[in-house]
């Protein structure tokens, strides 16, 4: 990220202009579809199909994911690049892996009826048209909080410029169809829904499109380090140099008692680590002098 005042600017500028244009484009999706749907059960419907996804972008990819990777990211990218992108493709395939196998389980669950008594039935038929985006929506904030890290600030801003259009033209596009009674009301406003998946595809493409293009990381990666890294912690060295991860959290599970010694960082603060069984640590080792 540029640290001198005209990059900051630019960036400012860049971030505020296509907020501007997200938040018009907003303004314009619901206006459009509040004309043609109206105050009816049908928009409530849609609201609440919507609403979930939402959900797991607010918590997971702008939220959780984000708020503990762009920190961790952006240290070991000065340290490491290349292990830092390592740690951010195996975050990333993780996430991903958990974030889908959650929707899994809940289109099973509508599929099987068990969440009938929730919802009327055509709001969860939304849902389930529309939570597949939520796995894509976080991956797009994940691969923009990297983005952020490089100083690229714009697919971010912009994505959601990207969902406001298709929300559009998909409603204003069936409307003659509707029109002329081809379609119903029902079936319109469902691919409406379903150009939602199509937009989130689109900004998926574009995120990665745009990390593509970023100068490839020198160096050879880490993988331990990556690995120990995607789930949480920090890099350190001992004071013979060798690499090492610590944690503050509790005894990760799996990790032996022998795998685990301390380091303390030059503030003072202990932390549990996992070192190298071969580098012959136990658990009540104090790495002096390690540095994070």
């Amino acid at each position: 990220m540029s640290s001198n005042p005209s990059g900051f600017e630019k960036h400012a500028r860049t971030v505020t202009g296509l907020t501007v244009v997200s938040r018009m484009g907003g303004l314009l999706r619901d206006a459009t579809m509040s004309r043609v749907f109206g105050i009816s059960p049908l928009m409530d419907a849609f609201a609440f199909g919507f609403q979930v996804p939402n959900l797991f972008r607010r918590l997971f990819g702008e939220g959780v994911l984000s708020a503990a990777f762009l920190p961790e990211y952006t240290r070991l990218s000065d340290d490491d690049p290349a292990t830092a992108a390592l740690m951010a493709r195996l975050l990333v395939g993780r996430s991903i892996m958990l974030l889908s196998g959650i929707v899994l389980l809940i289109e099973m669950l509508l599929l099987f009826g068990v969440l009938d008594g929730l919802r009327e039935a055509q709001g969860l038929r939304l849902l389930a048209i529309m939570l597949p985006y939520a796995p894509m929506v976080c991956l797009v904030a994940l691969m923009g909080a990297m983005l952020q890290a490089h100083g690229r600030f714009g697919p971010t801003a912009a994505a959601p410029i990207i969902m406001n259009l298709f929300f559009v033209a998909s409603t204003l596009l069936l409307l003659p169809l509707v029109s002329s009674g081809r379609l119903t009301s029902e079936a319109q406003i469902s691919w409406v829904a379903a150009s939602l998946l199509l937009a989130g595809m689109i900004q998926v493409f574009w995120s990665w499109r745009a990390l593509r293009a970023l100068p490839s990381p020198p160096g050879v990666a880490d993988r331990a380090v990556a690995r120990a890294t995607s789930f949480r912690g920090h890099p350190c060295r001992t004071a013979d140099g060798a690499r090492t991860w610590c944690s503050s959290v509790e005894h990760p599970a799996g990790w032996t008692h022998r795998e685990l010694a301390h380091a303390r960082r030059s503030d003072g603060a202990v932390y549990r680590c996992r070192v190298p069984a071969e580098r012959g640590f136990d658990g009540g080792s104090e790495l002096r002098g390690a540095t994070l």
